[in-house]
């Protein structure tokens, strides 16, 4: 999924320059008595036909097919991004918790390690893999009994 997103920014970052290039390009064959000003400030006065000559319609058309190919590929990344943000694609299966019927009661558990969680306090750990790899917590184990 992520191929797809990069894909579809890319040729973003393409249609985004060919409607800039367009642009300048329909600019320079614009009207007697269209001011640059009004191009500029008024988004919609740079689709009309009606302030280009015949010569620089045919930029304005490809600047219109380049804004709106940026925006669908905009439209696609973020759809692809949305999905795979959504997707569980890890190899990782997701934790599960046992109730303590279904744990072994052989004694061969492990107690767990001293920590706030158990009402011992060990005072301040030094490991910090799990706060800089901002992985999820291991559930902690409940003691048969």
């Amino acid at each position: 999924m992520n191929w797809f997103v990069a894909l579809f920014g890319a040729l973003g970052a393409v249609c985004w320059i060919g409607a800039v290039v367009s642009w300048i390009k329909a600019i320079r064959r614009r009207r007697k008595g269209v001011k640059l000003s009004m191009l500029l400030t008024s988004g919609m006065a740079a689709f009309d036909k009606n302030n280009f000559r015949d010569e620089g319609q045919k930029y304005r058309r490809w600047m219109t097919g380049f804004f709106v190919g940026f925006f669908l590929c905009l439209f696609a990344a973020a759809t692809f991004g949305i999905l795979h943000a959504t997707t569980d694609d890890s190899d990782e299966a997701a934790p599960t918790t046992q109730t303590p019927e279904e744990s072994d009661t052989s004694g061969s558990e492990t107690p767990p390690a001293p920590g706030p969680a158990t009402g011992m306090s060990t005072g301040m750990s030094t490991d910090m893999s799990a706060a800089t790899t901002m992985q999820p917590a291991e559930p902690t184990p409940v003691p048969p009994g």
